[in-house]
This record gives structure tokens, sequence and C-alpha cells, in this order.
């Protein structure tokens, strides 16, 4: 395997994204006055939980937003191409397929691919659309468009997550008619008359204030036999200060124009090679240096033709390719950066790169991260391969991995049985050093669900990777930065039950969902967790129901649906206990029949004094902190299951046994050390209506609860309460926690 750095990474910038789970979460809630609070207290939605948001394009892609700032990508059944994805200086994200390039700016709006937009129009399964048509022309709607009102020469209308893949299809077919036709690609209309696709109640853009003398600079794309290219992506960024100008810039006919500060930029130019049917038959990236004199106007040609160098990765055992993601991270002196990606899926077609010094100024960092499955059915393993530069693109872009440079994971994949083992995603990416700072991302393929399946990892760039899985049902796990050393082999169990809400214990840089800063304080639990501490969950593109009430002192000063948690500012910093409730449904949720309902009683004891061992560690991040306030983890109560059950989370012991973790959340070990001082379980066979104390045994937060499952079967509820020195408690319900499958001898 080709050699490369290793180091360990830096610390990333983190934001907590919305929750899929809540249904119109927004941070413009902030600021929000609860009744019976004190005077000077207020209290609003806390940043919705560190698993992150779904979001989903127009042609279906699902796109997992991680709150440190990483994303996951989940392609759409069957789809075939790539998608280009790219960071601006101020932090906004953007996923275009490529099909989408020729319309974009057009016919087809940016909002449709802004992450911040789309988060902001809760488009988790279904996006909402609005339509202009030409005046005089009968709205239409195109292909994988659902109209749902038509005034005159507009419309209003949506995508989901399932239509998607059909509008990407006729994106596809009408860009690879025009380009047999010998018509600039996206010159046609979707369907007659249509003029503009937008996100519907998607924010103006505000206009541009320019902070700096700007000049024209015009980019000239031209494709492999030298003719202006209509299928080119442009990404330009300014190596002097990123901040001042970073930005796609559209192509019309092989000539895109914008007016930008003096100075060095970058271009990164994605070309797609299309054939009749406008299936992607080649990529080529071009990296080429730009200067823009500080008098006058610039020009600068980029040809295709100068990505001379194939991107090839060779494994020990039989595989077919899957996902091939080519990342650039263009950082300036001050450390300022902007990313792009261009990700190839569905068979990837060949890609070639353009070798690229390393610039005068600042760093150009590269990392490819290539994707290979079993092409036998019956052999549930796939490669993870990862390999870059911190100094620019190398010429030899060919990859060979041994079995000595692997670390093999076996993920062990829980289902609920109501999920008729429809399969899953596995998400995986390496973390690069560098790319860490500004979030990393991972894609994969299709995963057994229930099953195992093993992962062989292999990077030349550390040990770190990241990891989540979607299910049929549509709960998604995030998993943490967990770093995998090679010739060594590892467990990993995924979505094994009771499926309940948890605060966990983590890794890596977070955002802490139980911690005070100052006179900010954030209580609330992640919606959804599994049996590994370092997973966090959520549910996505199904209706569900929720509420979390907190209270002070026995004040109630926060009590909503459709939330996981509150922030309160201009807390008194005096010591006060703090009770957060939190229920959650999942009842009638298709492929659901496990967990439906649970609810969550946590109080927590408050002290602004016993800050020892409870700091956040400086790379992880909370409401109110600054350089001179940092966060003070809570010492909120935290349960871990180790139910003995089956990938269906299902058990047919006549003797049901339960290993149960007492803790507090915790964040790279900063947190409560209080001892633990009680923990009890109990059992209800009738959904609740009584309950059976079992027999709990163990100490020092370690417990074994047992009990008998009846012959009769049934899907029997557990409740846990226990407590900690501190006067702090937890009780939790989990109702139908999981399957008898019939007991044996």
């Amino acid at each position: 395997m080709r050699s490369g750095r290793i180091d360990r990474p830096t610390a990333r910038r983190v934001r907590r994204a919305a929750l899929a789970l809540v249904i119109g979460a927004a941070t413009g809630l902030s600021g929000m006055g609860i009744a019976h609070a004190s005077p000077n207290l207020s209290a609003t939605p806390a940043a919705p939980t560190s698993a992150g948001q779904v979001i989903t394009l127009i042609t279906g892609e699902q796109i997992l937003l991680r709150a440190d700032g990483s994303y996951s990508v989940v392609a759409s059944p069957g789809s075939t191409g790539s998608l280009n994805t790219y960071r601006t200086g101020t932090g906004d994200r953007y996923f275009v397929p490529s099909m989408a390039t020729p319309y974009l700016g057009g016919e087809l709006d940016p909002s449709l691919f802004d992450a911040n937009a789309l988060t902001a129009a809760n488009a988790t399964g279904q996006v909402p659309l609005t339509l202009t048509f030409a005046a005089g022309s009968t709205p239409t709607a195109p292909a994988g468009v659902t109209l749902t009102s038509v005034s005159g020469s507009t419309a209003t209308g949506y995508v989901t997550t399932a239509s998607g893949p059909a509008f990407a299809a006729a994106l596809r077919a009408s860009v690879g008619a025009d380009h047999a036709n010998g018509k600039p690609a996206g010159s046609t209309p979707l369907v007659p008359g249509l003029t503009h696709i937008g996100l519907a109640g998607a924010a103006t853009p505000p206009v541009a204030t320019p902070h700096y003398p700007l000049h024209i600079l015009q980019v000239n794309t031209n494709d492999l036999t030298g003719k202006p290219s209509d299928f080119a992506f442009v990404y330009l960024v300014d190596g002097d200060n990123v901040r001042a100008f970073t930005s796609f810039v559209p192509i019309d006919a092989g000539i895109g124009k914008v007016a930008v500060p003096a100075g060095t930029y970058t271009a990164i130019v994605g070309f797609d090679d299309i054939d009749s049917k406008g299936n992607l038959a080649s990529t080529h990236t071009v990296l080429q240096d730009v200067t823009v004199p500080s008098t006058g106007n610039a020009s600068a040609t980029v040809n295709e033709s100068a990505a001379t160098s194939q991107v090839g990765v060779a494994v020990p055992k039989p595989a077919n390719a899957q996902f091939l993601i080519t990342n650039y991270l263009r950082l300036d002196a001050a450390g300022n950066g902007a990313s792009f990606a261009q990700l190839n899926f569905g068979a990837p077609p060949p890609t070639y790169i353009s070798p690229t010094a390393a610039p005068a100024n600042g760093t150009l960092d590269y990392l490819v991260n290539w994707i290979g499955t079993s092409p036998d059915p019956t052999q549930n393993y796939r490669y993870d391969v990862a390999f870059g530069s911190a100094k620019g693109v190398p010429a030899n872009e060919q990859d060979t991995v041994t079995d000595n440079q692997l670390a093999i994971v076996h993920d062990h994949f829980s289902a609920d049985p109501a999920t008729k083992k429809a399969p899953g995603s596995l998400l995986v990416g390496a973390s690069d050093p560098l790319l860490a700072r500004f979030g990393g991302w991972s894609a994969g393929g299709p995963a057994p669900m229930p099953g195992d399946l093993t992962d062989y990892l292999a990077s030349s760039v550390g040990g770190d990777w990241l990891a989540s899985t979607f299910g049929a049902n549509g709960l998604v796990f995030q998993g943490d930065l967990a770093t995998y050393a090679t010739g060594r082999q590892y467990d990993v169990d995924w979505s094994h039950g009771p499926i309940a809400p948890n605060l966990g214990r983590h890794t890596g840089t977070q955002f802490c969902i139980a911690c005070s800063a100052g006179s900010t304080l954030e209580l609330g639990v992640n919606a959804i967790g599994d049996s590994d501490p370092t997973h966090a969950g959520l549910l996505f593109t199904q209706p569900t129901s929720s509420h979390f009430t907190l209270y002070r002192d026995g004040t109630k000063v926060f009590d909503q649906d459709g939330y996981d948690g509150a922030e309160l500012q201009n807390v008194p910093t005096t010591a006060a206990t703090y009770r957060g409730v939190f229920d959650l449904s999942l009842a009638g949720v298709a492929g659901i029949s496990q967990s439906t309902v649970t609810h969550t009683d946590l109080t927590v004891r408050y002290d602004p004094n016993a800050t020892k061992g409870s700091t956040l560690p400086s790379e992880s991040t909370c409401p109110g902190a600054s350089a001179t306030t940092p966060c003070v983890v809570l010492p909120a109560l935290n349960l871990g299951y180790q139910l003995s059950s089956d990938e269906s989370n299902g058990s047919g012991r006549p003797v049901q046994v339960l290993k149960l973790r007492v803790g507090h959340v915790s964040y790279d070990g900063a947190g409560s050390h209080a001892p633990i001082t009680s923990a009890c379980v109990s059992v209800s066979f009738d959904n609740g209506a009584t309950w059976e104390p079992v027999p709990t045994i163990g100490f020092a937060g370690n417990y074994v609860a047992l009990w008998a499952n009846p012959s009769s079967g049934g899907s029997p509820s557990i409740k846990v309460t226990a407590t900690d020195a501190n006067g702090g408690s937890i009780t939790q319900t989990v109702t139908n926690a999981y399957t008898i499958e019939g007991a044996t001898s």
C-alpha cells in the first residue's frame, strides 16, 4: 500500500445539526419565553442531538449530516453517476449530482442542493418544491415530481426519497439526448415550458457586499477533444484568503465568468463524460492555479486532458467497486479551509486526476476512499481503502493493498423482525487528519440486516474511521470516531436492542448534550440508542411523536412536543436539581414492532463548584462555551443494556439475562465518577399494566438481571431505576423491549 503520513486528527469544528426525528425543529425558536420560569431564566429547545439529521436530494440521494460537520451519503438503489459536494469558506455545504450540473443555476435552483436550506425545509423523506413555467404553457409534473397545486404558470409539489431516482433518470435522459443531438447539455427543458424548480420556502440569498475590489475572471473549460465543455463543475477557492471567495462557478457553453478579489486561486474542475443515454462513462478532475492581478481582468483555460493519472485500487480478495471518493481540501496560510469532493457510485467509471504540486501558499490536502464489495452474495465482506497526500496530488494514483496492511472489523447487525430482513446500509469513511477539522465523510453499500459483514480496512492516512448504519425501518445509528489498528480484529454491534434513549459514553470531537457553561445549561438525550454507548441514533422518513419536559427545583421551565432536550439561558450559578422527562412513541411506524414506546425520567444534581474531572475536552463544545467559559459535563446518569438476544432482538431462552451498566454520560472520560448506589430491574408481560421486580445482582455500576421468559411468548417490557451518590437518578421504561421466540428446555 502506498505510504503516507500518519497523524492524530486535530480538533474539528462542531455544529449540532437538526434532529430528523423532530418535525419542524429550527433554531429560529431561540429566545422563546417559557411560562413558570423565574424572571431572568429563559429556555429554548436544545440544539438537537449529536446524531445529526438526514436530508434528501431531489434526485433521491440521502445525506446524513453529522453534528461534527462530517457527512454520510446513501445513494439511491440502483443509481449510478457521481455527486459533487463542496463546502464554502463560511461552512455552507452543497451536494450536486453530476446530472444536475448543466441545469444548476438555471432550471434547477441551488437551494435544492444546499444542506442548510434542505435542513430548514425539513427535507427528510420529502423535498417540497416550487415550479415555474413559461407564460401560456400548461404546468406539467416532471418525472418523479407530484404536483399539489397549480396557479397560472406556477405550481407546488414534492419529490420523495422513493421518487427521486425517477427525477434523476429524467435528468440523465435529457442530457444524454442533448449530447446525442449535438446540443449543449441541459438546454432542453425536462418538460415543455418548465423554466425553474426551487426548494419551497427557501430564503432568497442576500445580496453580497464586496469588501475587496473585484475583477472579472473568465474560466474556459475544454473537453478531451479540445472543444468547449458544457459538462464541467468549477469550484474556485481563493488560496490567499479562503474566506474572501470560495464558490461554484456556473459554466455555459464552456465559459464561466465571476467577479473576484485579486489573488491566487485554485480551480478544481470536475469533468463528466457521458454517452448518448446520459450514463457516466468517465470523470476527469483537474486542479489548476489561477492568478487574478490587482488591475484589469483575467482568464484561465482548464483542459480536461490534463487529468492523466487514473485512480485504481487492488485488494487481496475479489471485490466489485461500489464507491470511489476523491476529496480535496484547500487551506490558506491562516488555516482557513474549503473542501470539494466527488463521489462516484454504482460501479464507478474510470476516474482520472491531474498531478498537482503543493501550492506556494497554504496547503492542498488530497484523500481517496475506495469501497469494494464481494461479488459473491453468499460471502458478506467488503473493503474500505483510503490513501492520500497532504502535499498536493501525486502522479501515481494506483494503490495496492496486502493482507498485512488490514484492520478487520466484524460488523453484526440486529434488526426488528417487522423489517422482514430488508437490507440496510453500512457507511464507512477514513478520517484524514486535516479534513477532520472541517468534517469527514463516509459512504457505502448494502448490509444484511439482520446479519453479519466483515469489513477489511486499509488506510495510509491513519487508523481513524467514521461509520453509520441506515436501517430499512428508518433507524440511523452514528458511531463515534473509532481507531482500528493494522493487524487486529474488532467486533461492532449495531442496532442491538433494546432500542432506547441514552446519553452515551463518547470519544472524539462531540457536541455535549448534558453540559453547563457559565449561565447556560443544556440537558437532553439521544432519542434512540443501541447496546453500544458510542452510538447515537435518530429516526427519519417516518412519523413519530416525542415530548420533553424540564424542571428546575420542581418548577417546570420547558414543556414541548417534538423535542428531546432543552437549553436554559441566564441560569443562576447556584446548586439546583434538574429533572428531564422524555417520552417517545414509535408505535405504528412501519418496520418497528420492538421498543415501540419509551419513557425516560432523569434527575441531575447541578453544583457549579463540583467540576473536578468533568471539564469537557477542548476539542468538543457545548452551548454558551467560549475561550474563557469552558463546558462542564453534568452528572447525568446513563444506562447501557446488553440483552441476551439474537440479531432479530429475539430470545428463546427459558431464563432471560440482561447485563446492565449504570454510569454517567462522558466525553473522552470527562464526566461524573460518583458511585452508583442502587439499580433495580422490573419486567412486565402485559404492556406495563403490572410490573414484577426481578433479581438484580452486581455493584459499582455493573449488574446482571435474570427472569423467566413465559412459554406463551410475547414481547416483554423492561423498567430500570438507578441512583448515584450525588442524588441523581434515572428511571427508564421500554415497551416491547424484545420478542420471545418460544422457550427451549
